[in-house]
Parts: C-alpha cells; sequence; structure tokens
C-alpha cells in the first residue's frame, strides 16, 4: 500500500467502541533533554509473557479464515512494516522503521522515575501522539499513530532505567473474537459482531476501552472511571483495532 493510501486510511480512522476514563494517552512536551541511546536487536514476538497480558480468543469463534480477514484489514487500514526490536538504558531517539505510519507499541521499563514514549515528527515536533507516559516499571502494548495531528517519524523515549520497546505493524497486534482478559495496557484486533459485553477492572487507576476503524468518527457510548469498575460497553461490529489501558487486572467477556 502507498503513503497516500496508508494516510487517507488511518485519518478516517476514529473513536468507535466504548471509553472507560480519561486521559488514557495525553499528548504533550517532553521537556526533558533527548540523548541518542539504544541499540538496535532481531524483532522479538510481540505478545508479552501470558502470565502477563494475555488476550483468550473465544474458542467457539469464527473460524481461522475469519481472524485472517481481520489481520488482512488491518494491513490495508493501516499499512505494513517490518517489526523491530530496541533496547537501551536511559533517554533516547529511535527512528522509525521504512513505512511505519500507525501501530503498536510493546515495551518494558525498569526505572524507578518517569517513562514516556513520544511520537515525535521529522523535525522532532510534537506529533499529538503519547502512547505511553507513567511513573515506576511498566510493561504493555499500547497503539499510535491513530489518532495524531501529525506524521511521526521517531519514538522519543524518557527512562532513567533500562528499557525495551518493540516497534510492529497493527495487524501484528492479537485477535479477539468475544472474550479476552489481560493487565495492564493491551491492543488486539477486534473481530465479532456488535454486542454487549461485561467489563471489569481491579486496578486503583484510568480504565479505558477505546476503539478505532476505518469508518468516521462515531462513539458507541463513553463512560468516565477511575478505579475498580464492573459494567457493560457495547462493541461495534468489526473489524476494529481495541486499545485497553489499565492499572491492573481486567476482564471482557459475554453477558
Amino acid at each position: 500500500m502507498n503513503s497516500e493510501a496508508v494516510n487517507r486510511n488511518r485519518k478516517r480512522a476514529g473513536f468507535w467502541a466504548t471509553t472507560i476514563a480519561v486521559g488514557a494517552l495525553v499528548a504533550g512536551i517532553i521537556t526533558v533533554g533527548v540523548t541518542a541511546g539504544g541499540e538496535e536487536a532481531e524483532a522479538e514476538p510481540l505478545p508479552v509473557p501470558a502470565a502477563t497480558n494475555p488476550i483468550i480468543a473465544d474458542p467457539d469463534g469464527p473460524h481461522e479464515s475469519t481472524i485472517w480477514d481481520a489481520q488482512v484489514w488491518a494491513k490495508d487500514a493501516f499499512g505494513e512494516f517490518n517489526a523491530v526490536t530496541h533496547h537501551g538504558s536511559g533517554n533516547a531517539l529511535i527512528e522509525l522503521p521504512e513505512g511505519a505510519q500507525a501501530g503498536v507499541l510493546t515495551a518494558r521499563n525498569t526505572g524507578d522515575g518517569e517513562f514516556a514514549l513520544t511520537m515525535r515528527g521529522p523535525a522532532l515536533e510534537v506529533t499529538g501522539d503519547q502512547p505511553v507516559m507513567t511513573t515506576g516499571a511498566y510493561q504493555g502494548t499500547t497503539v499510535w499513530g491513530v489518532h495524531n495531528t501529525a506524521d511521526a517519524a521517531y519514538l522519543q523515549v524518557i527512562s532513567d532505567g533500562d528499557w525495551s520497546v518493540t516497534i510492529a505493524p497493527m495487524s501484528a497486534a492479537r485477535v479477539m473474537h468475544s472474550t479476552g482478559d489481560g493487565i495492564g495496557d493491551t491492543v488486539f484486533l477486534w473481530d465479532g459482531d456488535a454486542r454487549a459485553l461485561n467489563a471489569a477492572h481491579h486496578g486503583n487507576g484510568e480504565f479505558a476501552i477505546t476503539g478505532y476503524t476505518e469508518d468516521p468518527i462515531a462513539t458507541v457510548g463513553i463512560t468516565t472511571h477511575r478505579g475498580p469498575y464492573t459494567g457493560t460497553i457495547h462493541l461495534g461490529s468489526s473489524p476494529a483495532v481495541i486499545a485497553v489501558t489499565a492499572v491492573g487486572s481486567w476482564t471482557v467477556g459475554p453477558q
């Protein structure tokens, strides 16, 4: 897919499902200085260990051909590029892979201070996209490139410890049909029918579920909550990219 087609598809992407809480992905200007750092390594598999961030597909869900439909859709809507993993310590500025205009970031951090992942433009300008902004140790998967106002060329890492980050295309996200659970931030491809689902969060921070499709902006419902939560969310028909922002464990399943 050429870059113009990718940009056109990405600009059509919008909020689609349910957002629970505010401030999951906050754009901002990082004032800490950037230093070159980090070493590039061969790409690792995108999913983090199963005990940390599993997405459990419904065993009664669609067949494999439907799963591939969601992945093919993600490639067409958000583009393709070769995944790459970087390791480093302290602050760093990472050039994005060739052709990368949207995708998922799987990151780990061992520092005690600020940990931030911010997308930067060709002149290091803020793009309006900050997938991660937290303090202390972190492990999770977030989405980037679906709501920024400018094209990204670099990923800025702010950390006072050791870290690793995998930059992968959107199609590398796991597929979910109707049931999922995990701990912390997760991204998956929704491949189910429009339905109401039960959602639960057992952490003390923000809990957000946000969906992105190729359709014009359409928010099905918004619920604001912080801390433990049990309620109903409404997901539209697939395919879509679903980003979960959570501090603790969470589950999504049939009513």
